[in-house]
Formats: structure tokens, C-alpha cells, sequence
């Protein structure tokens, strides 16, 4: 249950850290559920929808988690040079609640007279959470790698990942069913900001995991965070594998959302339970892929899975207004097996790629990379 760094932590609080972790991503997760922050979702998209926010727009708000994750490369610099990571990752994550509890309030703020300032205020103030969101992912990840031993990666994130979604599971449907019944501004303010009350309560169980010595690393310039991951090979080829990856997800997932939406005619409450479904063989598969993962190597796996999943987009072709819902419930199903194990898997795999020493700047620039081709891809979309 050690790694070189925590030995001198009680094993009462190693136990207590590994619990914190899981807990701690129960909250997080349904922060994110409700809320769509850093990620999405078709009912933050619904909700900018009612704010007569253009395609366009709608491409831009997609696009803001990634250009955020742009920023990474200032917190790395700042962790490598000061270290603190457990206090800059609380801050941060902090932070992040509270941009998001202004934007849900700004609607009920700004006057409907000007719509354009309604929209552009809150896309501002959306980039600002995911800017400390990132921040706080950056340090968290630095941080909790070397708390989480190497050999046990795979069992504990799965396991924490199974418990989130069985907690989580049936959120977006019954999101999806307030939406449909109660479609005014002032209820997505509503329960966006219960959202946000778990997200804080999330914040807090951070406190409890026990913080890690780093090495810190003297830099005089960015820059010099910026080009060292590139000169690993092996990082450098994961980097392009999963800014290639994350390119291609993002010119077509957010405007899935329209379609469905828009296109298909389909219900909130549909939609949602289509969300449950993909839930359902997401905490099924999670736990066999994490102890696969455990026990032989991760690399095949992320194969596997990211080949299948590149497929799923030819479907769509053939979905319609008269035969979408038993084709989208085996999709979103069977899509969500193998979403299970890339997540656990490449997530796992980037912890054993990086190196011990100055971690974070490998996490940043990862994330960095990835959001650039993330960044521009959905902005390309919406403009297409």
C-alpha cells in the first residue's frame, strides 16, 4: 500500500486517503453530471439553447474545456516551481464552483433585453471554472500518482469509478424528466446549483488525502516545461495518438447532442435514458477492464477500445427519425463497454508513462496538446 513517498504516513491515513479518493470522486462526478462542467452535456447545451445562443456558440461553449486545459502549462509551472500541490489543487478546485455558481445566475441577472451580453457573460465565466477546474485536475493528478501505488492504479480508479456510477446512474435520466416538465430558466438555476453544492462537498473530502513530497525542479522559463515531455519518445507517441483522438471526438460529439435534440425529435427524458443505459455497461465493464489492466499490460487494451469506438460514428448514417430508438439503445450500450475500458486504461497508462520526477509538466502538456485539437475541432463543427 506504500510508494517510495508515503512511507512516512500512517497507514490509518493511507486507508483513509484511498476512501477520500473514491468518496471524493462520487461528488465530483455528479458535480459534473448536473452541471456539464468541463465536459458537457445536452442539458448545459439546452440550457445556452434558451438563451438563444447560435450554433456557433454552442461550438465555442464545446470548445472552451479544451482551450482551457491550455492553462495546465501555468499551474505545472507553478507546482514545479512551489510545490503545494494538495493546496493549489483545493484552491483551485474551489475556484472552479464558484466562476460556475455566477455563470448559472447570470441569466437571472442580466436583463433578457440583451441577450448577447447573457450568452457572452456566461461563456466568459464558463472559461474561467474550466481554467481552475484544469488547474486543479493538474496538481490533483501529480499529486494522487504518487499516493496511488503503481500495482493497485487500475483496482482503486476502477473501483471508484463503479461506485461514482452506480450513484450517478440514473441522474441524466431523471435530469432528463425535470427538463422535459420544468423548462424555465430559473429550474436549470435551480438544479445547477445543487450541482455545484456537491461539487463543494467533493472540494472538501480533498482535504482528507494525505499530501505528498515532491522534487521540485527550478525553471527559468516556461519553456523549458514546455519542451521537455517531447523529447520522451514514447510520451511523444501517446501524445499524438490522443490528440489525434480527441480531434476527431470533439468535431462530432457536441452537435450529437442538437441532433438528438433537433434532428431526431427525441425527448430530454430519452436522451437520459439512453445516458443511463451507456451508465449501466459502463459500471459493468469497469471493474473487468481495471483488473485486466492490473494484470496484463494496459497499451492492447486502449487499442481494443478506442478501435471499436472509432466505428461507432458510422451508425449515425443509418439512424433516423423512424428507427432511432432501438438502434441508439444498442449503441449507447455496447458503446459503453468499451468507453469503460478505455477510460480506466488510458487514464492508468498515462500515470505509467510519466516519470517520477516533475510529473506535472507531462500531465500538463498532455492535456494541453489534447485540448488544442479539442479546442479547435467543435469551433470547425459548429462553423461547418
Amino acid at each position: 500500500m506504500y510508494t517510495e513517498r508515503t512511507k512516512h504516513i500512517a497507514p490509518r491515513d493511507i486507508m483513509k486517503g484511498f476512501h477520500s479518493i473514491i468518496i471524493e470522486g462520487l461528488f465530483t462526478s455528479s458535480f459534473f453530471i448536473i452541471t456539464g462542467a468541463m465536459w458537457g452535456s445536452v442539458f448545459l447545451i439546452a440550457f445556452l439553447r434558451k438563451l438563444n445562443a447560435s450554433e456557433l456558440q454552442i461550438g465555442i461553449l464545446s470548445a472552451l474545456p479544451q482551450v482551457a486545459s491550455m492553462f495546465q502549462i501555468l499551474a505545472s509551472y507553478l507546482i514545479e516551481k512551489y510545490g503545494h500541490r494538495k493546496a493549489f489543487c483545493i484552491i483551485s478546485s474551489f475556484l472552479g464552483k464558484f466562476f460556475w455558481l455566477i455563470f448559472i445566475f447570470i441569466p437571472l441577472v442580466v436583463p433578457a433585453t440583451v441577450p448577447q451580453l447573457r450568452i457572452w457573460l456566461s461563456l466568459l465565466f464558463v472559461f474561467l471554472a474550466n481554467v481552475s477546474l484544469f488547474f486543479s485536475n493538474t496538481s490533483y493528478i501529480s499529486w494522487v500518482s504518487d499516493f496511488v501505488p503503481d500495482r493497485i492504479r487500475g483496482t482503486l480508479f476502477a473501483k471508484k469509478t463503479i461506485i461514482s456510477s452506480v450513484v450517478i446512474l440514473f441522474m441524466p435520466f431523471l435530469l432528463g424528466k425535470y427538463f422535459d416538465y420544468f423548462q424555465r430558466l430559473e429550474y436549470y438555476t435551480l438544479i445547477f446549483s445543487g450541482g455545484v453544492i456537491l461539487g463543494f462537498i467533493g472540494t472538501f473530502f480533498l482535504i482528507r488525502i494525505p499530501s505528498v513530497p515532491m522534487t521540485l525542479e527550478k525553471y527559468s522559463r516556461i519553456w523549458d516545461i514546455i519542451k521537455t515531455p517531447f523529447q520522451d519518445k514514447n510520451f511523444r507517441t501517446y501524445l499524438l495518438f490522443n490528440l489525434l483522438w480527441s480531434s476527431s471526438l470533439m468535431l462530432m460529439v457536441p452537435f450529437v447532442q442538437i441532433y438528438l435534440l433537433e434532428g431526431l425529435g427525441c425527448s430530454k427524458t430519452y436522451v437520459g435514458f439512453l445516458l443511463v443505459l451507456n451508465g449501466i455497461a459502463n459500471i459493468l465493464f469497469t471493474w473487468v477492464w481495471g483488473y485486466l489492466s492490473d494484470k496484463f499490460s494496459r497499451k492492447p487494451f486502449v487499442i481494443i477500445c478506442a478501435s471499436f469506438i472509432l466505428f461507432t460514428p458510422l451508425i449515425w448514417i443509418i439512424v433516423t427519425p423512424h428507427n432511432y430508438r432501438f438502434i441508439l439503445v444498442v449503441l449507447y450500450f455496447v458503446a459503453g463497454i468499451f468507453w469503460a475500458g478505455l477510460n480506466i486504461t488510458i487514464f492508468t497508462l498515462l500515470m505509467g508513462l510519466v516519470p517520477e520526477k516533475g510529473k506535472s509538466k507531462y500531465y500538463a502538456n498532455f492535456y494541453i496538446t489534447v485540448g488544442i485539437g479539442g479546442a479547435i475541432a467543435p469551433v470547425l463543427g459548429g462553423y461547418l
